[in-house]
């Protein structure tokens, strides 16, 4: 008789404590995710990647000393992004690529492009830069610009 009575007051306990759980699961989803109409859990966010590399395919005189900046929908971005938007949403982002040919008289080229965050995928754009001073007045520098997206999770 001790164990059944042991066992009697162990169990209120136990869905206690599993209730508190349990309630505290649910508001943890709630926040986190949607319920659909079948009750399952669905995600309310797409995490993103981005990374941006870039390589001089023509440079004809023009200089050696390069800098670059990329700006997303205008903030200033690295080569490397972690973006979490809203899950069901295909946003058209504006990337920016300011190529600099750093000396006396520097060399500036801006170019936009717009990449759609859905999936994984690539994008490839060029920039050229022409020489605006000197001997060699005119002469371009080109560079190839890929985007690589990637889905790198939800939540």
């Amino acid at each position: 008789m001790k164990e059944k009575t042991f066992l009697l007051c162990l169990i209120p306990i136990i869905i206690l404590i599993c209730g508190s759980a349990v309630a505290m699961g649910i508001a943890y989803l709630d926040y986190e995710y949607n319920l659909n109409t079948n009750n399952k859990v669905t995600h309310k966010y797409d995490i993103y990647e981005i990374n941006i590399s870039s390589r001089c395919i023509v440079n004809n005189s023009v200089g050696n000393d390069w800098s670059e900046e990329y700006y997303l929908n205008g903030e200033r971005i690295g080569t490397h992004k972690e973006i979490t938007i809203p899950i069901h949403t295909k946003p058209i982002m504006q990337l920016q690529a300011v190529f600099t040919e750093n000396d006396k008289y520097s060399d500036i080229s801006a170019r936009d492009t717009q990449i759609i965050l859905f999936g994984d995928s690539s994008h490839k754009f060029y920039i050229s830069v022409a020489e605006n001073n000197g001997h060699f007045k005119g002469n371009i520098a080109e560079f190839e610009i890929i985007v690589h997206i990637k889905n790198t999770g939800q939540f």
